[in-house]
């Protein structure tokens, strides 16, 4: 998490967005089936970040399924969709949110085989800087088509799972909001005290389909 910066002064409105965004951040881990727990969410700055959602996993594992892929880039947008929400616009705080989102699903698609669309081909050396299939295309031999179908697949995922977050996030916003209140009072709040603050039961809260 890096060595906490608690002498940095930051004024109450940029302190108030940063707790609604990791607000998002962690409120999704209770909602979503694959994800792993959350472990503690906080607003002390680290390093170059003003605040974190760290999770942990419930066991040891040495490889990804496509769920929890999935969910680990709704996550990664709960910042980006409390901001909308709550705000109507988001922040430049949301860059390397975004960057692991579609790094991420860039792999999904490229890497490891999980788009439906593609199939279980590799598409590009893990090494290579490239983001989507239309660079793709300027740097190896591949057609036209099967680059837009790269962009395409890595797109729908993105679409998907932000919209996903945004749906949640909507349906919950007054425990989002309060999760906000708290961490501006007391800036860093366990999983136990979440639960305790927002009731909410152990376990996974699955929300009706359509819902979120």
């Amino acid at each position: 998490m890096g060595v906490a910066r608690k002498s940095l002064v930051i004024a109450d409105e940029e302190k108030r967005a940063t707790a609604i965004h990791e607000s998002g951040h962690a409120l999704l881990h209770y909602f979503l089936p694959n994800s792993d727990s959350l472990h503690k969410v906080t607003i002390v700055p680290r390093g170059r970040a003003l605040g974190l959602a760290l999770s942990l996993p419930d066991k040891d594992t040495y490889s990804r399924t496509y769920g929890w892929l999935y969910d680990r880039i709704v996550i990664s947008y709960g910042g980006y969709a409390a901001e909308k929400i709550v705000y109507g616009q988001t922040t430049t705080g949301t860059a390397q949110d975004i960057k692991q989102a579609t790094e991420i699903a860039r792999k999904i698609v490229r890497e490891w085989g999980m788009a439906e669309e593609i199939g279980p081909i590799s598409l590009g050396e893990e090494e290579e800087p490239i983001f989507l299939g239309r660079e793709i295309a300027q740097h190896k031999e591949y057609s036209e088509e099967t680059a837009q179908k790269i962009d395409t697949a890595i797109e729908a995922i993105l679409n998907s799972a932000l919209e996903k977050a945004m749906a949640i996030l909507k349906h919950e916003k007054d425990r989002l909001l309060k999760l906000a209140d708290r961490l501006m009072q007391i800036e860093t709040l366990e999983d136990r005290e979440v639960r305790e603050l927002l009731s909410l039961p152990e376990g996974k809260i699955l929300l009706e389909e359509g819902t979120a």
